[in-house]
């Protein structure tokens, strides 16, 4: 929560937040007091003509993403950010003076038009709102950033609305009201943007298309052709149609279906808005500043199954015989459960919307991002028409407002059955990563090394268990391949799990494995590679083989060591089946500093090769003091083992030095099993 409070109270950044929570506000208050306008105070339109002029606007808000948002994203990338949003927030003030205009001579044709370029503005300003992020927050801040934004916006949608409903309801000089509130939120929002920092362009040099088709299209090229960048505006254009198609049936749904009056409307609204507002906050808390979709998956699961129980209960709803109010709404189980069920829904929402937009900032880069987020902007557009259309031909067919909600429903299983296979790592690493931290209690220090490693890597770890590879893809964040040996691909029971990793095979008989191995890791992967070769049968470690300091030395690469300490003793180890397996162990990965051989230029081939696995060698030293430390704690147990198998059965047979008694006997070889085990214990000490 301080890390929140302290990203929006930045200057920076606040100065943004308040500018966009303004703009957002104001097209709410400005939408909504035009309908009730153009409804209840024009007296000079004939109903049926203000039904359409009502209809109209809808349409004629969101034509200007369509036409100009491709310009838009080129303007944005081409010049500064923050005089683009100056520029356009000191435009919005004369659009509102054209609206006061439109208000005072009652004339819908003008507030139509002042409609249409509230939204040319909400248009050119939609691809600098989200590209900016970057520019003003870290990379680890950006889920919290794009968090308080998301929440911002939809509280602001939220309380533009009501306000405009209530300004329009009430007495007095009703117009001078209206007109004073867009025209003081409009002058409040250009003077916040006048402390937005300078921000340099971004691609200075690129050439404004004015073909808008052309500048769509080429922008439509460029991300399919980024698969992962087409993905995420593909996720979030799918949430933007969900969400506007389930808002816009509120007002027919609240009246039709639960005969709720204006206040049951208002809570609904309220609680579908706070809920997408508290989930895009709480993504701050489960991501912990980490930009991943590794909730994605999880968070459209849950929404459809919420969003099918809103089905379920609406067409079951027994409504009451009289207009009811909020609270005679929630004196019924059946209204709570629609409450919990739209709320919950956009939770998750706000947990499934805000990681994709994080990701699409990052993904996009900096030269490219206000085209991209353009681009999105139209899809997203797109998105929202196709929903709508989709629902009025079901209505026109004669279905209600439930059959809908199944519509959505069945919809939003197929899109989460797609994004299951597209992210089924995710899902599979939450659960594993639940029944380790259970069985095992995994701990894991050192995640500093890896985050600040950068570029191609490396990264080695002692073979301990069946587990180790497990314990890697689970607890270590980022992606990464596994150099796995080409007879285990083969097994039967590791293939279904090799589709959830990036995986490398390589023959060890083959040479050519190698060197296809070193372009991986040149061509900036990072690799998983256990030195060993093989899962440890002591506790130690076993022989260090040269393979991962040639590939380290020939790419260039850092070797990132990781310790891994607890699992020889479970029932996955060669180690603990032999000798004591212990449940309960806990389990320790510890990420050591990243290294690099520099080896001297003037050595060649064996030489270069047998230098370089010193230094390799010496990368596993935490894992082998690890494993010396557990033959330590092991020495009673040795001991034990020396005298029931070797000592007790030759003082039986009377084989143990002749001539010496019974109990000489024991006490001289308790001492050599002492001095056996200090051989040991040394020479292990002397291979660390």
């Amino acid at each position: 929560m301080k890390n929140l409070i302290k990203i929006l109270f930045r200057k920076s950044f606040l100065s943004f937040y308040i500018t966009q929570y303004l703009g957002a506000f104001n097209d709410n208050l400005f939408r909504t007091a035009m309908a009730a306008f153009v409804m209840y105070k024009i007296t000079t339109i004939s109903s049926g003509n203000k039904s359409i002029i009502v209809s109209l606007a809808v349409g004629l808000f969101m034509l200007p993403f369509f036409l100009f948002s491709s310009t838009a994203g080129e303007l944005a990338d081409k010049y500064r950010k923050d005089i683009m949003i100056k520029l356009i927030k000191g435009l919005e003030i004369f659009v509102i003076f054209l609206a006061v205009a439109g208000f005072y001579f009652h004339s819908a044709y003008i507030l139509l038009l002042v409609l249409f370029l509230m939204g040319t503005a909400a248009a050119f300003f939609g691809p600098v709102k989200y590209s900016i992020l970057p520019n003003i927050l870290k990379e680890d801040e950006l889920i919290a950033g794009n968090g308080l934004v998301e929440a911002g916006t939809y509280g602001a949608i939220l309380q533009g609305t009501i306000l405009g409903g209530i300004i329009m309801a009430g007495t007095g000089n009703v117009l001078a009201t209206i007109s004073l509130s867009v025209a003081g939120v409009a002058l409040a929002a250009f003077l916040a943007s006048l402390f937005i920092p300078k921000i340099e362009a971004a691609s200075p040099d690129i050439s404004i298309t004015k073909n808008f088709l052309a500048a769509t299209w080429k922008n439509i090229k460029f991300i399919k052709r980024r698969r992962e960048i087409f993905l995420c505006v593909l996720g979030i254009s799918w949430f933007w149609m969900i969400g506007t198609v389930l808002v816009a049936q509120m007002p027919s749904f609240t009246t039709n279906i639960l005969n709720g009056d204006a206040s049951v409307f208002t809570f609904l609204l309220t609680l579908f808005s706070s809920g997408i507002g508290l989930g895009a906050i709480v993504c701050q808390f489960l991501l912990k500043g980490k930009v991943s979709s590794k909730y994605v998956p999880l968070s459209i699961i849950f929404m459809t199954l919420f969003i099918a129980d809103l089905a379920v209960v609406s067409k079951g709803f027994e409504a009451a015989a009289e207009m009811v109010n909020y609270k005679a709404f929630l004196s019924v189980w059946s209204g709570w459960r629609i409450s919990l069920d739209l709320f919950f829904f956009a939770f998750l929402g706000g947990l499934y919307v805000v990681p994709l937009n994080a990701l699409l900032q990052v993904l996009s880069g900096e030269k490219m991002r206000s085209r991209v987020i353009a681009t999105n902007n139209i899809v997203n557009a797109f998105f929202m028409v196709v929903g709508s259309g989709i629902c009025a031909g079901l209505f026109a067919l004669g279905f209600g407002i439930p059959a809908i909600f199944a519509f959505l429903t069945i919809a939003n299983a197929v899109v989460a059955v797609y994004i299951l296979g597209l992210l089924p790592e995710h899902i599979v690493r939450m659960i594993a990563q639940r029944i380790l931290d259970l069985l095992y209690g995994v701990k894991i220090t050192g995640l500093e090394n890896m985050e600040n490693a950068k570029g191609n890597m490396i990264i080695i770890a002692n073979h301990t268990s069946f587990l180790d590879a497990v314990l890697i893809w689970t607890y270590m964040p980022g992606k990464f391949s596994f150099a796995v040996n080409t007879f285990v691909t083969h097994i039967w029971w590791v293939k279904p799990l090799l589709h959830l990793i990036k995986y490398f095979p390589i023959d060890p008989t083959n040479p050519m494995g190698v060197k296809s191995l070193i372009e991986e890791v040149r061509n900036g992967n990072r690799v998983v590679i256990f030195p060993e070769g093989r899962i440890t049968t002591t506790g130690s470690l076993m022989k260090i083989y040269p393979g991962p300091a040639m590939i380290a030395d020939k790419s260039d690469a850092q070797i990132l060591p990781v310790c891994i300490d607890g699992s020889q003793y479970s029932v996955f180890s060669r180690f603990g089946t032999r000798l004591k397996t212990r449940p309960q162990s806990k389990i320790t990965i510890n990420i050591l500093p990243p290294t690099r051989l520099n080896l001297p230029e003037t050595l060649h081939g064996r030489d270069r090769h047998s230098l370089g696995l010193s230094p390799t060698h010496q990368c596993c030293k935490g894992a082998c003091e690890a494993a010396t430390l557990s033959v330590i704690a092991l020495r009673p147990f040795f001991l034990l083992v020396l005298v029931m198998y070797i000592i007790v059965p030759n003082l039986i047979t009377r084989d143990v030095m002749k001539g010496s008694t019974k109990l000489d006997s024991l006490f001289i070889l308790m001492s050599c099993a002492i001095k056996f085990f200090d051989i040991i214990l040394n020479t292990l000490r002397m291979i660390v």
